[in-house]
């Protein structure tokens, strides 16, 4: 495996950002080339992000919480699983999901679309680098338990740190890297994305 430490956990965060943001722009084409052919969309709601953000210190624990702890612990069960790349099941919904809404709000109404991608813009990809970041811790525990589960069936067996030493850096870098761009992303999102989208509204709506 390689060195532990918070360079080459920032390289791989650097790679799974990579095939996020290639990911989001595939999703958001599609969805807004598919729904150009649909010519009545009397059902769709109309997006507001002020709706979705409580601008409040409440909303800040709500959000940092989610980021910081529900979502981790979620992939971290998942990367338990000694198959490759399933741990990142919830960081594609969260980038689906997003993605989709921008997409078929561009193929309703492209001047709302443009104010939803620039509005999200704030804290949007510093979340998806978030979830890179967390990617990459994953993916060291994954291929850990993968190769000490092939190592048991192994007569040459592949060289593994100690786990001490595995769990120190994965905490090491969530520490000291994901959980203060976690809190910094909550309050871009809480306290400046709804202003900046509604300025946004303001000028271009």
């Amino acid at each position: 495996m390689e060195n532990l430490n918070l360079t080459s956990y920032i390289k791989r965060a650097n790679k799974f950002m990579f095939f996020n943001i290639i990911l989001s722009l595939l999703i958001g084409l599609t969805l807004f080339i598919t729904c150009l052919n649909i010519n009545d969309f009397s059902d769709y709601p109309n997006l507001n992000l002020n709706n979705k953000v409580n601008n409040s210190l409440n909303g800040l624990i709500e959000i940092f919480c989610n980021n910081a702890f529900i979502m981790p612990l979620a992939s971290l069960i998942i990367a338990l699983i000694p198959i490759p790349y399933l741990y990142m099941i919830p960081s594609i919904s969260t980038i689906f999901s997003l993605s989709m809404a921008i997409g078929i709000q561009f193929a309703y109404k492209f001047n709302e679309g443009t104010v939803l991608l620039l509005g999200i813009l704030p804290h949007g990809l510093l979340e998806i680098y978030i979830m890179s970041i967390l990617l990459a811790l994953l993916f060291v525990i994954n291929k850990y338990i993968r190769n000490s589960l092939v190592n048991l069936f192994k007569k040459n067996k592949t060289y593994l740190p100690k786990f001490l030493n595995l769990i120190t850096s994965i905490c090491k870098c969530y520490l000291l890297v994901m959980l203060p761009l976690t809190f910094v992303c909550a309050l871009i999102e809480v306290f400046i994305t709804p202003n900046w989208y509604q300025f946004l509204k303001n000028i271009l709506i």
